[in-house]
């Protein structure tokens, strides 16, 4: 049977927003970044997948994706109060990325004139650094 992933991935470039491909890591990769399965609020066959992860001060992240909709998602929560929110629509890829100071998941984004990256790290605490800058 083929993976929900496999299938957005592989159908005609028309079926994405703005005949724009957003391309992601595989389930594997993706559960091996984020230590678990997507959570149960996420829904694979409308392309939306949902992750969380806690680091050990108790930070909380909820990450989610959008692959129709091209965007992504990432929510900060200290003690079950959200302390951050980011979205940002024109995602065109998500990667993963190791370097010394460990592992990262890096989403790019580009919308009209403007370009974004959203960094991830999980260790050794949660980290997010979200940006969007005019490309002219």
């Amino acid at each position: 049977m083929l993976s929900t992933r496999w299938v957005f991935q592989h159908i005609p470039a028309y079926f994405k927003k703005d005949g724009k491909m957003f391309t992601v890591p595989d389930d594997t990769d993706l559960i091996g970044f984020f230590l678990s399965e997507p959570t149960q609020d996420s829904v694979p066959e409308d392309g939306l997948y949902v992750y969380q992860a806690t680091d050990k001060l108790g930070v909380t992240l909820v990450f989610s994706f959008h692959e129709i909709e091209c965007s992504c998602q990432a929510r900060l929560f200290v003690q079950n109060i959200q302390v951050a929110y980011f979205s940002q629509e024109g995602a065109q890829r998500i990667t993963l990325q190791s370097d010394l100071s460990g592992e990262s998941l890096i989403c790019d984004f580009k919308i009209d004139s403007s370009v974004g990256r959203a960094e991830i790290r999980l260790t050794p605490q949660i980290n997010v650094h979200w940006s969007t800058l005019v490309d002219r």
